[in-house]
Protein backbone atom coordinates (compact mmCIF):
# COMPACT_ATOMS: atom_id res chain seq x y z
CA UNK A 1 0.00 0.00 0.00
CA UNK A 2 1.29 2.99 -0.98
CA UNK A 3 2.32 5.92 2.11
CA UNK A 4 -0.98 8.06 0.85
CA UNK A 5 -2.92 5.51 1.35
CA UNK A 6 -2.10 4.51 4.71
CA UNK A 7 -2.01 8.53 5.13
CA UNK A 8 -5.65 8.61 4.24
CA UNK A 9 -6.71 5.66 6.41
CA UNK A 10 -5.20 6.67 9.24
CA UNK A 11 -7.01 10.24 9.14
CA UNK A 12 -10.28 8.53 8.39
CA UNK A 13 -9.72 6.64 11.62
CA UNK A 14 -8.73 9.86 13.38
CA UNK A 15 -11.90 11.28 12.37
CA UNK A 16 -13.78 8.31 13.05
CA UNK A 17 -12.57 8.38 16.80
CA UNK A 18 -13.31 12.28 16.97
CA UNK A 19 -17.31 11.27 15.96
CA UNK A 20 -17.81 8.23 18.49
CA UNK A 21 -16.39 10.86 21.01
CA UNK A 22 -18.92 13.45 20.41
CA UNK A 23 -21.86 10.90 19.37
CA UNK A 24 -24.28 10.37 21.90
CA UNK A 25 -25.82 7.24 21.17
CA UNK A 26 -24.39 4.24 21.99
CA UNK A 27 -24.96 2.42 18.54
CA UNK A 28 -23.65 5.51 16.79
CA UNK A 29 -20.45 5.28 19.19
CA UNK A 30 -19.48 1.78 18.53
CA UNK A 31 -20.32 2.24 14.87
CA UNK A 32 -17.75 4.98 14.36
CA UNK A 33 -15.06 3.04 16.67
CA UNK A 34 -16.27 -0.16 14.61
CA UNK A 35 -14.92 2.46 11.47
CA UNK A 36 -11.90 3.34 13.00
CA UNK A 37 -10.97 -0.31 13.35
CA UNK A 38 -11.86 -1.45 9.85
CA UNK A 39 -9.30 1.88 8.86
CA UNK A 40 -6.91 0.89 11.11
CA UNK A 41 -6.34 -2.71 10.05
CA UNK A 42 -5.96 -1.34 6.30
CA UNK A 43 -3.23 0.83 7.68
CA UNK A 44 -1.54 -1.55 10.34
CA UNK A 45 -2.70 -4.46 8.37
CA UNK A 46 -5.41 -6.83 10.46
CA UNK A 47 -2.90 -8.82 12.64
CA UNK A 48 -1.23 -5.49 13.49
CA UNK A 49 1.57 -5.82 11.90
CA UNK A 50 2.74 -3.36 9.43
CA UNK A 51 4.29 -5.16 7.24
CA UNK A 52 1.86 -6.86 5.75
CA UNK A 53 -0.44 -3.83 5.12
CA UNK A 54 2.11 -2.52 3.44
CA UNK A 55 3.26 -5.58 1.05
CA UNK A 56 -0.55 -6.56 1.10
CA UNK A 57 0.35 -10.47 2.56
CA UNK A 58 -1.39 -12.05 5.62
CA UNK A 59 0.54 -14.09 7.48
CA UNK A 60 0.64 -17.82 7.14
CA UNK A 61 -0.08 -20.49 10.14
Amino acid sequence: MEMLDQDYFYRRAEEEIDRARISTAERVVRFHYELAGLYLDRVYGAEGNPRFALEGLAPRH
